[in-house]
C-alpha cells in the first residue's frame, strides 16, 4: 500500500490541489448529519408522507400519485447513500489525520507567514485575509468535524489567494502551494487513500480534468 500511495505525492501541483478542493466542495458534512441521523426524513418529508398516508386511507392513489410516490422514495435513497459517503468519507479522513496528529487539533500545524509579523494570524491582516486558524478550527469541533475542518480552511487559503497575493501576506500563488505542501503535505496522500477505499470518485474527476481549474481562475481574479 506504502507503494500505491507514493505515486499522489508526484502528481502535478494543479491536480493535487485539484483534489483538495473537489474534496472540500464535494463533501458536506455539518453538525446536522450526526445530529439527526442518516437517512433520516426531514419534518416537511415526514408531513408528506401523513398526508399521502391519510389520502389513501379515503381512496386508492391514482397513477400519477403512484409515479410521484416511487421517485420520491428513489430521490430520498439516492440522497441517503450521498450523505452516507460524505460521513464516510469524513470519518476516515479525520481517523487518518487523528493518527498523524496525536489527537483533534491541527490550527499549529499552519504557522503564520512572516508577512503578518509578531502578531500572526491575530494581526489585523491576518484577520481581515482569513479566520486565524484556531478559530476555524473551533468552528468545525462545533460542527462535529473538527479535523475535517482542515480541509476547508486549506480550500478557501488556496482558493481566495488572489486576496493574500495582493495583500502582501504570500508574495505569490506559488508560494501558497509551498506553504501548504510543506506544512501538511500528508493531508494529499490522506484524501487520495480514503477517495481509494471509498471508490476513487474525487481521483477519476481529477484525471478526467473535471473539476474547478483552480490555478486559472486565481489568475483571472487576480487580473
Amino acid at each position: 500500500m506504502h507503494e500505491l500511495t507514493q505515486h499522489v505525492l508526484f502528481w502535478p501541483r494543479a491536480a493535487q490541489f485539484r483534489l483538495l478542493v473537489l474534496v472540500a466542495e464535494g463533501i458536506e458534512v455539518r453538525q446536522s448529519h450526526r445530529a439527526r441521523g442518516m437517512g433520516r426524513r426531514s419534518k416537511s418529508q415526514e408531513r408528506q408522507r401523513r398526508r399521502r398516508s391519510k389520502s389513501r386511507e379515503s381512496s386508492p392513489p391514482s397513477a400519477d400519485e403512484v409515479v410521484a410516490a416511487k421517485e420520491m422514495r428513489q430521490d430520498d435513497i439516492e440522497k441517503t447513500k450521498q450523505q452516507q459517503h460524505e460521513i464516510r468519507f469524513a470519518r476516515s479522513f479525520e481517523r487518518r489525520a487523528r493518527a498523524r496528529l496525536g489527537g483533534n487539533s491541527w490550527f499549529d500545524q499552519l504557522p503564520p507567514p512572516e508577512a503578518l509579523g509578531p502578531d500572526g494570524w491575530e494581526s489585523e491582516l491576518g484577520r481581515r485575509v482569513h479566520f486565524p486558524p484556531r478559530e476555524y478550527e473551533q468552528k468545525w469541533v462545533h460542527h462535529g468535524w473538527p479535523l475535517f475542518g482542515l480541509v476547508h480552511y486549506l480550500r478557501n487559503l488556496f482558493v481566495h489567494g488572489p486576496q493574500s497575493v495582493r495583500d502582501g501576506v504570500f508574495p505569490t500563488f506559488e508560494a501558497i502551494e509551498d506553504y501548504i505542501r510543506h506544512h501538511v503535505g500528508w493531508l494529499f496522500v490522506d484524501l487520495w487513500c480514503v477517495d481509494q477505499k471509498l471508490g476513487g470518485k474525487f481521483s477519476r474527476q481529477v484525471a478526467m480534468g473535471q473539476g474547478l481549474d483552480v490555478r486559472r481562475k486565481m489568475q483571472t481574479a487576480a487580473a
